[in-house]
């Protein structure tokens, strides 16, 4: 009963967590603008900018506890800090990264089995050798509905993680200020050898929150960041004062294109919604 309360606190904090998420200021909001489609798939990272420098060696303790989770493809997740050390160690990560659990716009998952065998590899740092590699075990809780969130539990416990020197992060209790300087990290794949698959850092500046188009699924409130690229899945971002916990959701472009799962996001304007046109694909329409 104790972890089954754990679990729901975790994943009500989440939730609560992502409603305060604000926005990067790395481009302003832009005006309104007619509908729009995705673009044909090989012109959907022409425009992505470089990918961020590797997290240096000297980081690489602080964000021990960041790794790469290989069960639906290849998406970034964090080690929680539970504050009960004896129990499940958890990683938080996106809905679309747990399997087809989390997949579809209308499911929540809860209290369910790792669909396929998966594990969480840590210490992904650029020069340094390889962390610990930890099993999934099970998918406590997954959704696309909103959120693109879940809760993954690895094998072992949270002490047992904290014992093969990963530094777990605690969620946050409340959401950081306009105009507080951030700090992010992840793992980015696309387009990238598997030998640049490292932890790579970068900052920005909360601003506003504007609201996320992925594809089908709209992602409220979420982060606009330009400077680390092509990361899947909730990764960290905290302020720079004491360590914050992950609060990273899907990436977004002050632009007028729409994004694909796992390519990023389009903006949806405020006072616009999502429409769903003919062939199915998303646009956003006035409201």
């Amino acid at each position: 009963m104790a972890a089954r309360r754990t679990l729901r606190t975790l994943a009500l904090l989440a939730v609560a967590m992502v409603l305060t998420t604000a926005a990067c200021t790395s481009n302003p909001d832009p005006g309104p603008t007619a509908p729009v489609t995705i673009p044909p798939p090989e012109q959907t990272h022409r425009d992505l900018p470089a990918p961020a420098d590797p997290l240096p060696l000297s980081d690489a303790a602080a964000w021990s506890g960041v790794g790469q989770l290989r069960l639906a493809g290849q998406c970034t997740a964090t080690l929680l800090d539970t504050g009960v050390p004896a129990g499940p160690a958890y990683v938080l990560t996106n809905g679309h990264c747990a399997g087809g659990w989390g997949s579809h716009p209308g499911y929540v998952l809860v209290d369910g089995d790792a669909e396929d065998a998966g594990s969480v590899a840590f210490g992904l740092v650029a020069g340094a050798a390889p962390g610990p590699v930890l099993d999934v075990v099970a998918v406590p809780y997954a959704t696309m509905s909103r959120y693109d969130l879940a809760v993954v539990q690895l094998a072992g416990t949270l002490a047992d993680a904290q014992g093969q020197g990963l530094r777990a992060l605690p969620l946050v209790t409340s959401a950081p200020r306009t105009g507080d300087q951030v700090v992010n990290v992840g793992v980015p794949v696309r387009e990238l050898a598997e030998q640049d698959w490292v932890l790579r850092t970068g900052t920005c500046t909360l601003g506003e929150p504007v609201d996320l188009l992925e594809s089908e699924w709209c992602c409220g409130r979420g982060h606009q960041h330009h400077d680390v690229r092509r990361v899947r899945a909730w990764r960290p971002v905290r302020d720079q004062q004491p360590v914050r916990g992950p609060r990273r959701r899907c990436r977004g472009r002050a632009g007028p294109q729409l994004r694909g799962a796992d390519r990023g996001c389009g903006v949806l304007l405020r006072g616009r919604r999502r429409v769903r046109p003919r062939g199915g694909l998303p646009a956003a329409a006035p409201a």
